[in-house]
């Protein structure tokens, strides 16, 4: 039976809030029997004051950093690439200080009706993601492009023109089953199309509502559209086919973009992930 590494992401706890919200999502998802998960790198060194206090929680909670993720406006913007550049450089060196080897870059939100970028922007924001890519493997990470609804790579189009303008050899695939979805993508076909690229997996369902929704003008910050894990509209067993059909070994981080009930949403991810897909956590 195909078998990857399993974890689960702190976004839900952190769409509902707090303080304290990473920490609150950490000592759940360890309390229902995940080992690995992921969050955001500002929010982990935020925590980090003193220096010590996140590398005490995962010893702590038992917990391995599969992921950090970096949200990042402005690759198009070459006056802005060498910041960006060095934002990625400091996330990665906490990401490998701390067990971490997934760096995951995510483009900023823009609202539906925003110009998209243009062909020059996109190879402008290639060259700095590539450069990212490269600098994150000669530190020993890996740096993975993550698509997603509500930004400047979000349709089929967009994601196809990123991937052809990236170099190979250093921008690798971070592909979400539910964003791919909420943008009109096909999670099956695209996984398939850049499946030797693929370093870092999203599992997420998107909500039989989610058209009329988005008619409405639901906005990126509205936790709107998503479902716990295999009550949606996502073909999630054909996407987790086509990682099974190359023998993708990385990790596999279930996820819910919304704030009802974090610790219960999670649960009901990990019934699907071990009981309906055969996972062990």
């Amino acid at each position: 039976m195909y078998q990857a590494k399993i974890g689960y992401t702190t976004v839900t706890w952190a769409v509902a809030g707090g303080a304290d919200w990473m920490e609150w999502g950490m000592r759940d998802i360890s309390a229902l029997g995940f080992r690995a998960f992921e969050t955001f790198s500002n929010t982990a060194m935020e925590y980090d004051d003193p220096a010590g206090r996140f590398r005490a929680l995962l010893d702590e909670l038992n917990l391995h950093v599969a992921c950090l993720d970096m949200i990042t406006s402005q690759y198009e913007d070459p006056a802005q690439s060498e910041a960006i550049i060095a934002d990625h450089e400091e996330a990665t060196r906490f990401l490998l200080n701390h067990g971490g080897e997934i760096l995951m870059t995510v483009p900023i939100g823009v609202p539906d009706d925003a110009p998209r970028w243009t062909l020059d922007e996109f190879k402008v924001a290639a060259s700095t993601l590539t450069e990212i890519g490269k600098r994150t493997l000669e530190m020993g990470a890996t740096m993975a492009l993550h698509p997603h609804w509500g930004t400047y790579v979000q349709s089929p189009e967009e994601i196809d023109l990123i991937m052809e303008l990236t170099d190979p050899r250093y921008v690798f695939f971070a592909p979400d089953s539910g964003q791919i979805a909420k943008g009109d993508g096909d999670p099956v076909a695209i996984a398939r199309k850049y499946a030797d690229r693929i370093a870092h997996v999203h599992l997420k369902d998107v909500a039989t509502n989610w058209p009329e929704l988005r008619e409405m003008g639901a906005a990126l910050a509205m936790p709107a559209g998503y479902a716990p894990l295999g009550e949606g509209t996502v073909d999630l067993q054909g996407f987790i086919g086509v990682l099974a059909e190359v023998n993708y070994q990385g990790w596999i981080l279930g996820e819910l973009d919304q704030h009802d009930d974090p610790r219960g949403s999670a649960e009901i991810g990990r019934r699907f992930l071990t009981e309906e897909i055969g996972f062990s956590l």
